[in-house]
């Protein structure tokens, strides 16, 4: 759950965070991790197209 706090007012939402450790490189992610992360994404209802771009932009950098 992450917890917003903006001018006394508190709003709760749901949200999912990864967090790399700096030391690791950036690089374009495997084909079996993008299969768990897409399910996961489905499974939550979170919008896949974002994950698409996510890779996308990962293979040009």
């Amino acid at each position: 759950m992450m917890i917003f706090l903006h001018k006394n007012i508190i709003n709760k939402k749901n949200g999912v965070a990864y967090i790399m450790h700096k030391e690791r490189k950036l690089r374009t992610p495997s084909l079996h991790y993008l299969e768990i992360i897409a399910k996961a994404y489905e499974k939550f209802g979170f919008d896949e197209e974002i994950l698409g771009e996510a890779y996308d932009f990962s293979e040009k950098t």
